[in-house]
């Protein structure tokens, strides 16, 4: 058994199930999913506490090696956790042995000499022959620690994990803190939480890869008793898209709107008011700050 452990990332290629893992193992709404790759652009740290005991789950954007800008700040964030992140689980969906960006990742993961536990996802797609050559071929690994496969869809292996789990859970240390930190806290927890939500009605109601270049920025929230009064950019690359952002007599832009909102109201149980507006600007996608901005939110 490894001490001390207080932080878990879960690291793989894009679309390997870590966002869906994540939700899972802390039964909460952390990380928003859809069927693009790459979807998760932030680290995004979710505590998973049982019995008064608790580790740091930490959600990473899918490593790529697509070579525009955003995907190599993407990257250069996933290497800053081998500082800091005590122990990493590998997510590998089940669909091939190992992709290429899946190989150099995990060569650089074993060059920092952390420990790595393989989580093999999505085992209900292929066959038993399959799994059993995909596990062979990471046995053969030294690094690796253990190997688990799952399913969540078909609940299989499932407790497998969380006993692994259960291993790295640290007693609870209740620190103090002012009302004015939890309120800070909760706040800035519940807009980026809202800032996804509307990120994926982006990814959802426009099926292409204009999602990838719009970005969302909150540039105004209050919160009064039973009410949440939120006013949001939705910040594109180029006017063309703005026109299909808005559609016509601003179909697309409502139905964004009312998508994101009812999820919202959904998960924070109260009711929403939210105000979209499509902006542009021709150099974001190119501008390092920008993009270091959105991806450290």
């Amino acid at each position: 058994m490894l001490s001390k452990i207080k932080e878990i990332g879960l690291i793989g290629a894009a679309n390997a199930g870590k966002s869906t893992l994540i939700n899972f193992l802390t039964n909460q709404y952390v990380s928003i999913i859809t069927k693009k790759p790459q979807t998760t652009i932030n680290i995004i740290s979710s505590k998973l506490i049982k019995a008064k005991k608790s580790v740091n789950l930490i959600d990473l954007p899918g490593f790529s090696l697509n070579q525009k800008l955003f995907n190599q700040v993407l990257n250069r964030l996933i290497m800053t956790t081998f500082k800091w992140v005590d122990i990493f689980f590998f997510i590998s969906s089940c669909e091939q042995i190992i992709s290429k960006p899946e190989q150099i990742l995990l060569q650089k993961l074993m060059i920092s000499k952390k420990k790595i536990f393989l989580i093999i996802t999505k085992i209900d797609l292929v066959s038993e022959k399959i799994l059993a050559k995909k596990i062979n071929y990471f046995q053969k690994l030294k690094n690796i620690q253990k190997i688990i496969a799952i399913s969540i869809n078909k609940n299989k292996n499932l407790k497998s994990l969380q006993n692994l789990i259960d291993q790295f859970l640290e007693k609870e240390e209740i620190k103090n803190k002012s009302n004015s930190d939890l309120k800070y806290l909760t706040t800035k927890k519940k807009l980026f939480f809202c800032k996804e939500i509307i990120r994926k009605s982006i990814f959802k109601i426009l099926n292409q890869e204009l999602p990838y270049q719009t970005f969302v920025k909150i540039e105004n929230c209050t919160e009064n008793n039973n009410l949440l009064k939120i006013n949001a950019n939705l910040i594109c690359a180029k006017k063309s898209q703005k026109k299909i952002i808005i559609g016509t007599k601003a179909a697309t832009i409502k139905a964004i709107g009312i998508q994101a909102r009812n999820e919202i109201e959904h998960y924070l149980n109260k009711k929403v008011y939210l105000t979209l507006f499509v902006k542009v600007d021709l150099n974001w996608i190119s501008n390092l700050k920008t993009i270091q901005k959105i991806t450290t939110f």
